[in-house]
């Protein structure tokens, strides 16, 4: 039964018409935006790289009421650095209202991009935008050429890389006055993620600031194309000296003075110091410090020179000039005066050098010598003498001795020279006047040999090929000089009736064709050997209308384990009776396993020369990656030429390094030959004391090494530095020579060197109490470190410095002979003395045996128990000149020391007579052969 069926009739017609009233009517609207999205997804499609691309997305508000979300539509996601809204939506947006958002694509990298607009809504409405990317890429973006004179030109490159998914034609060409396309404007094709190099010159016609691009014309719109920026200077190089003048004052005789020129550039292009030239009549100024040359100074920037008055005698008026010859058009020789005085007597010479040009063999000739009293008192003169006299003389009458010449008087001696049988390659000496209480003044004299006719000389008749490793080839020369008047034909070069001509050597004669006057030839040789065998071959070499010579080359198969070092020993010319020339030789196992030296010895037997130090007793071990050190020397020999061979004689292969040397009448002039260095290289490795007691030491070096780097050389681009530290811990665990530090190796091109370097030499106090130096120095320049891990550092054509910083004594296992030999031996022993320098900063008490060391190679000593790091620049000072110091075996008589660079003389020569030492003005090609002429204790004059 229904309920409803028993409710009272009113009550029921009450509540279905209470029910009525509450039940609502139709529904009324209320006004809200109704927005409409256009594109629901939008693509840029593909832009070229660095040109970008403009979308724009559309909102339209179709409802009745205003569009006011609160925040402004945004971009979001992972590329959003590429996207901008550069066109925002202005809100509230109008009921019925249109707004455009513009949102700009700007490309930096090659590949796909997206993002997301973000439309705030009920829901929000999310817009991908997407993109690709095509076109190329300039690099660099801007090709700046500099300051360029005016009617030079200068190239530069640019490359440029398709970036794009296609392949593309690329249409080249250049803007701008004074920039060319090599080639001209054209098209060309890159493939997909290739690129192409193109040059563009600069050719400045007239001054100023000029500015250009490289464009692909990819693009419809004007100036959208893509390109690189291309600017330069039309500018000239100024130079500019300074100070205007130099005067050195009043200087007494026997002492220095320095003076800085500074050459600078003050105009816009690069400026090219070609020549440096002091002319100085008294001979009292030299150049002790100059830039390389040529040298290139760019704009603002300068080089220094370095001058340097040393007057031996009275002068009253130093009147010397200095010219720079560089390209700057208005000024190409640019000159200062170069000023000063030395009170007391002095005599000039006129000529400064007497030179006598060629003379023939019998030829005979005379000049006149004339001196001036120079000085601000009269020059009383003791004697008139020449040092060695023939060939030479003084003719006609002396004045009667003592002679006093006033101030500004001469006086005239003549000099005859007569040329003899044994002066084909020349003769020099010095006329000296020894002046009253005023030392002497020495005035060179020299003349050169001449020569009619072919005249062929070799230096050596012989060419060792050694170490020819099996299974390859191996070549060397024998160079014939033609010293003659006229040039040598080549007639024949056969092999030697008389002896037997291994197959397994061949031989080219072409060089010697012709050979024109003072001009060299070789005979080149070539060995391939297929076993461990010793072969010869021996060549007659006839020119016209001379005598055939002969010409030998040996070689040696070998498996490459033993070798020397040095390719051979020569100990010069030296006098009879002088017998001070020795030599170090290096061998080195390179191979896995030690070897057995089974014997060392001079062939043939009787041979002037002896074997001083070696492994002993024999047979001896060679550790594997180990070296040692043979010491060659010579005993008192008859007058001549001699040659022979140090043979070692290993498990594995024998090592023969030709020996040479020749014996000249007692009283003649010494000769020691060198080998060249690099001339701007130098390797300083620094061995730090890395035990419990350095840290304060290690902060000494730290701290002061601006003052190591503060030499002129090490700045100016004239010494490549390469600087490496490692510490005197040899112990399993520690460095063993290894270098350490990051970088671990300090160039001239490593950014902030002084604070880099600071950072390796403080190497911490945690290494071995058991300091040993020398042996660390021996294991950082050995196997397996060199070659190896070390090999960034050393270079075997630069100079060679160790600085060794330690408190306590060398523990080292080896006698300090040991290591002073190898470390002179690794550079090519006596050949190349001067290329190596061991200094210390010690404990005198404790150090002894550095002390002994660094007195052996001519170092510098400093003492660790002061502030010793003040002196760090005086240290580097003689470091700096290390790739151009050669040293005597014997101390010069009076400093005087003839120096030659492959036969022509030297320029510039400074002699440390007590130190037994010379540096070169002028650096010597590298390679090329330096040759000292000088009297000693073992070859009075």
């Amino acid at each position: 039964m229904h309920l409803l069926r028993h409710l009272p009739r009113t009550l029921l017609l009450s509540t279905v018409a209470a029910a009525l009233m509450a039940c609502p009517g139709p529904p009324v609207d209320e006004p809200a935006p109704d927005l409409r999205i256009l594109p629901v997804a939008l693509d840029l499609g593909a832009v070229l790289l660095g040109v970008g691309a403009t979308g724009t997305v559309s909102i339209v508000n179709n409802g009745d009421a205003a569009w006011d979300p609160g925040e402004a539509p945004g971009l979001a996601g992972a590329d959003l650095a590429a996207f901008a809204i550069t066109e925002p939506c202005a809100l509230p947006l109008a009921a019925g209202g249109l707004c455009a958002i513009g949102v700009t694509f700007t490309p930096t990298e090659a590949r796909p991009h997206r993002v997301e607009l973000t439309i705030p809504s009920d829901p929000a409405v999310i817009v991908p935008i997407t993109a690709t990317v095509r076109g190329v890429r300039f690099t660099p973006a801007t090709l700046d050429f500099g300051g360029v004179q005016p009617g030079d030109t200068v190239s530069g490159s640019i490359s440029i890389e398709n970036v794009g998914s296609d392949v593309l034609d690329v249409p080249l060409a250049v803007e701008g006055a004074g920039f060319v396309l090599a080639g001209g404007a054209r098209t060309v094709p890159i493939g997909v993620g290739a690129s192409t190099d193109v040059q563009v010159t600069f050719a400045p016609s007239g001054v100023g600031a000029m500015n250009g691009r490289l464009v692909a014309d990819l693009c419809a719109d004007t100036d959208c194309d893509p390109g690189a920026a291309l600017i330069g200077e039309g500018a000239v190089p100024v130079v500019a000296l300074s100070p205007a003048s130099v005067d050195f004052g009043a200087v007494a005789a026997d002492s220095t003075a320095n003076a800085t020129v500074t050459v600078q550039n003050s105009g816009g292009a690069e400026l090219v110091v070609s020549a440096l030239e002091l002319a100085d009549a008294s001979g009292f100024t030299t150049i002790t410090a100059a830039p390389t040359l040529p040298a290139t100074v760019a704009a603002g920037e300068s080089v220094t020179v370095t001058l340097r008055y040393a007057p031996t005698q009275g002068l009253a008026a130093l009147d010397g000039q200095l010219t720079v010859t560089s390209n700057d058009p208005a000024t190409p020789s640019a000159t200062l005066a170069v000023t000063g005085s030395t009170p007391g007597p002095g005599l000039v010479s006129s000529p400064t050098a007497l030179d006598f040009g060629v003379l023939d063999e019998g030829e005979a000739a005379e000049l006149d010598l004339t001196v001036r009293s120079s000085g601000t008192a009269t020059a009383v003169i003791d004697a008139i003498a020449l040092d060695t006299g023939a060939p030479f003389s003084i003719v006609g009458a002396l004045p009667t001795l003592p002679a006093s010449v006033a101030v500004g008087d001469t006086l005239t001696v003549r000099v005859r020279a007569s040329a003899g049988p044994n002066d084909l390659v020349g003769r020099a000496d010095v006329v000296r006047f020894t002046l009253q209480g005023a030392g002497d003044r020495a005035v060179p004299v020299s003349f050169a040999g001449g020569a009619s006719g072919c005249v062929p000389t070799v230096v050596e008749p012989f060419v060792d090929i050694s170490n020819v490793a099996l299974g390859t080839t191996e070549s060397a020369s024998i160079w014939i000089t033609n010293g003659g008047t006229t040039p040598c034909v080549l007639v024949s070069a056969v092999q030697a009736p008389d002896l037997p001509f291994s197959s397994e050597i061949t031989f080219n004669a072409g060089g010697l064709a012709t050979i024109a006057p003072g001009a060299t030839g070789a005979l080149a040789f070539s060995a391939a050997l297929a076993s461990e065998i010793s072969v010869a071959g021996s060549v007659d070499v006839t020119f016209q209308n001379v005598a055939a010579m002969r010409l030998t080359a040996f070689a040696a198969g070998v498996v490459p384990t033993l070798f020397s070092e040095i390719d051979g020993v020569d100990l010069g010319i030296l006098p009879d009776g002088c017998v001070f020339g020795e030599q170090a030789v290096v061998l080195e196992n390179t191979d896995t396993v030690d070897v057995i030296i089974r014997s060392i010895t001079i062939e043939p037997p009787g041979s002037p020369f002896v074997v001083l130090d070696g492994p002993s007793p024999l047979p001896a071990g060679l550790v594997a990656g180990r070296k040692d050190v043979i010491t060659v020397g010579r005993v008192v020999a008859p007058e001549g030429s001699y040659q022979a061979w140090l043979v070692v004689r290993g498990s594995a292969n024998v090592v023969r390094v030709p020996l040479a040397m020749e014996v000249s009448a007692p009283g003649t002039a010494i000769t020691q030959r060198y080998l060249a260095p690099s001339a701007a290289m130098l390797d300083v490795l620094f061995i730090v004391d890395n035990s419990g007691s350095m840290s304060d030491d290690q902060e000494e070096l730290a701290t002061n090494f601006p003052l190591f780097l503060a030499q002129p050389q090490f700045n100016d681009g004239s010494v490549d530095l390469h600087l490496g530290v490692t510490t005197t811990d040899t112990d399993a665990g520690g460095e063993e020579g290894r270098l350490i530090g990051d970088p671990f190796v300090v160039t001239s091109d490593t950014p902030n060197m002084a604070t880099e370097f600071a950072d390796n030499a403080r190497v911490g106090t945690g290494g071995s109490g058991d300091e040993k130096g020398l042996l660390a120095m021996e294991l950082a320049l050995s196997p397996p470190n060199v070659p190896g891990f070390n090999d960034v550092f050393y270079r075997p054509e630069a100079a060679l410095a160790v600085v060794i910083v330690s408190d306590e004594p060398d523990s080292s296992p080896d006698t300090v002979q040991y290591y002073v030999d190898f470390l002179r031996g690794i550079k090519g022993g006596g050949l190349a003395e001067g290329l190596v320098d061991l200094s210390a900063v010690i404990d005198g008490v404790y150090g002894t045996g550095y002390i002994e060391a660094v007195a052996a190679l001519g170092g510098m000593s400093l003492d660790i128990t002061t502030s010793w790091g003040a002196q760090l620049g005086s240290l580097a000072d003689g470091l700096a000149d290390l790739p151009q110091i050669f040293r005597l075996g014997d101390v010069p008589s009076g400093g005087v020391v003839n120096v030659s660079v492959d036969g022509a003389p030297a320029v510039g020569v400074q002699v440390d007579a007590p130190n037994k030492m010379f540096a070169l003005g002028v650096r010597a090609p590298v390679g090329s052969l330096v040759e000292a002429v000088y009297n000693g204790a073992c070859s009075p004059p």
